[in-house]
């Protein structure tokens, strides 16, 4: 599968792993003539439902194999391509709230101050706090 695509190994394979996973699960009863616009829809509309991402990649691995089909003169048109454009969610960035700040800065306040902490050679490029910290001040345990 794939084999004549300019891509590197490693894509090719993810490629087919999407394909057996996303793609042929759904139309495994259906030969490529029967894979209308209309099937694509419903296949992307559930697979939206599940995830954006999940969606973007099923339609892009897809369109591939239709277009590789529409050259190779299987089938006339690539009903991927004709199916209607997906809409991108909303996306509501996410900002540390003030006392996770605090906690954070308090953390490396404490750090700092450890005992037997080499306080030259902290100024001259020890590592700050971890991203354990961090994660740990982000689930409310500074």
């Amino acid at each position: 599968m794939m084999h004549d695509v300019d891509r590197s190994q490693g894509t090719k394979e993810t490629y087919e792993r999407q394909l057996r996973g996303l793609v042929l699960p759904f139309f495994e009863h259906y030969t490529i003539r029967e894979v209308t616009v209309g099937r694509v829809e419903m296949f992307l509309k559930q697979q939206r439902e599940l995830s954006y991402s999940r969606a973007k990649h099923a339609r892009k691995t897809f369109g591939m194999i239709m277009a590789f089909a529409v050259r190779r003169e299987i089938i006339t048109r690539n009903s991927v391509k004709e199916a209607s454009r997906m809409k991108k969610p909303p996306h509501t960035p996410k900002a540390l709230t003030t006392e996770q700040i605090a906690a954070i800065r308090l953390a490396a306040r404490e750090w700092r101050s450890q005992e037997g902490r080499d306080v030259e050679r902290d100024r001259t490029g020890a590592e700050p706090p971890g991203p354990e910290c961090v994660a740990a001040v982000s689930h409310g345990n500074p």
